[in-house]
C-alpha cells in the first residue's frame, strides 16, 4: 500500500473552535443557527465553527468565525476547554457525507466580558445565523443541547481558576465517568 492510500484509510476527526463571551452580568452570548431543513428547529450554540485544518490553527479559526458570525475583530483569550466528541459507530444506513460518524474536537476559547457597545455592533452572518441572545446560565442550560451546556459550564468554571484548560469527553470532565464507560453514545454536538 502506498503512502497516500494508507493515509486515505486512516480515521479522521473534525475540529471546531468556539468562544465564550459574557456580559458584565455574567450572561452568556449564544447564537441560533439557521436550520438546514426544519424552519422551526431551534439550535443554539456559542459563536464559532469549523476549523479549516488545511489552512488554519484552531485559534485562527476562532478569530475568523467570530469575525464572520458577529462582525467583530477580536482576539480569542486563553483556551478554557478541549472537548472530544466521539464519533458514532458507523451503521449500515450511515451517510459519511454528514460527518455524524466522525469524531469532533471542540476548542473553547475565552472571549471575555463584552461591553454594551460591542454587543450593539453585532452583525450576524445571515446565511448561517438567525439571532443572538444573552442568557443567564439557567436559560443557557435550557437552550443548549447535549454536551454543549456541560462544555459551557466547564468553561465558566475554568475562567474562575488559574489552572489549564478543562479536558472533556462528551462534555464531561475526564474522570467524571466510570472507567470503561462507552463514550460513543454521548449525544452529539452540531
Amino acid at each position: 500500500m502506498d503512502r497516500d492510500t494508507y493515509y486515505a484509510t486512516r480515521p479522521r476527526i473534525r475540529a471546531k473552535a468556539r468562544a465564550l463571551f459574557t456580559d458584565a452580568d455574567g450572561r452568556v452570548l449564544l447564537v441560533r443557527l439557521r436550520p438546514w431543513s426544519d424552519p422551526d428547529e431551534q439550535y443554539w450554540t456559542l459563536p464559532g465553527g469549523g476549523v479549516e485544518a488545511d489552512r488554519e490553527t484552531p485559534r485562527t479559526a476562532a478569530r475568523r468565525e467570530i469575525r464572520e458570525e458577529l462582525g467583530w475583530e477580536v482576539e480569542p483569550g486563553r483556551l478554557l476547554a478541549l472537548d472530544w466528541q466521539p464519533g458514532a459507530a458507523a451503521g449500515p444506513g450511515a451517510n459519511p457525507a454528514t460527518g455524524r460518524d466522525t469524531a469532533v474536537l471542540v476548542y473553547l476559547y475565552d472571549g471575555g466580558t463584552v461591553s454594551e457597545e460591542l454587543l450593539d455592533s453585532i452583525a450576524l452572518q445571515e446565511h448561517e445565523l438567525v439571532e443572538w441572545r444573552l442568557c443567564a446560565p439557567t436559560e443557557a442550560r435550557a437552550l443548549l443541547r447535549g454536551p454543549s451546556w456541560d462544555r459551557v459550564a466547564a468553561a465558566l468554571a475554568a475562567r474562575e481558576r488559574s489552572a489549564g484548560p478543562a479536558e472533556l469527553v462528551g462534555g464531561q470532565a475526564v474522570g467524571d465517568r466510570p472507567a470503561g464507560e462507552d463514550w460513543g453514545h454521548a449525544e452529539r454536538d452540531h
